[in-house]
Order: structure tokens, then C-alpha cells, then sequence
């Protein structure tokens, strides 16, 4: 029982410091944690009426939605410590999001 109650603790602290970091309100209602070997923890707030939708909010930070609506289903940190840390900093460095170019430039290119 001990073990739950620092697990969902450590869950509780992990949503704190996503909440900061990324300016959203989670859920507070937890259905699920999952923690897993390599730092990271999976939190379920709901099971999605159709499917889950992730979309990357923060460095290693994924929130998930029901499908297309607004409903949060779930938080997946992949290094909870890392996030952790983070969120201590007085000014956290800010999400730029993914920026990709397609096709890659190459040097070749660009001379």
C-alpha cells in the first residue's frame, strides 16, 4: 500500500510540474499510473470514448485527447526527473514545439 500511495504522490508532482510548465489544467481525477523502468510514468485520467489522440506539449511530454475533442484521456512522461527539475527553474525554458523540414537540406545544398 506503501508503494501506491508514493506512486500516486509521484504522479500528483508530475502533473504539478506539467501544469507549470505548459500553463494547461490536467485532470485531477487519476484512474491509472503506469510507471515504467527508464524514468518515464503514464498517467490515465479516462478511457477515450473513441481512441487516444497524443500530441507532444512540452520536451518529452505527451497529453492525450479522446479522438478529436477536448476530453484529456492521458499524460505520458518519458523522464519524470527531467520534468521535475524543470518545472523548479524560476524561468523553464519554453516549449518551441517540432519544427521539421522536408525534404532535409544537405550540405550540398546549401552551398
Amino acid at each position: 500500500m506503501e508503494a501506491k500511495n508514493r506512486l500516486k504522490g509521484l504522479a500528483l508532482e508530475v502533473i504539478e510540474a506539467v501544469e507549470r510548465l505548459t500553463d494547461m489544467k490536467l485532470p485531477g481525477d487519476i484512474m491509472e499510473i503506469i510507471p515504467d523502468d527508464d524514468e518515464g510514468i503514464f498517467i490515465r485520467f479516462k478511457k477515450p470514448e473513441h481512441f487516444d489522440s497524443g500530441e507532444p506539449i512540452y520536451y518529452g511530454v505527451i497529453l492525450f485527447w479522446d479522438g478529436d475533442e477536448d476530453t484529456i484521456t492521458a499524460l505520458e512522461v518519458l523522464d519524470y526527473r527531467e520534468v521535475l527539475e524543470e518545472a523548479k527553474k524560476p524561468n523553464p525554458e519554453p516549449f518551441t514545439g517540432l519544427i521539421r523540414v522536408w525534404p532535409p537540406e544537405t550540405k550540398e545544398e546549401e552551398t
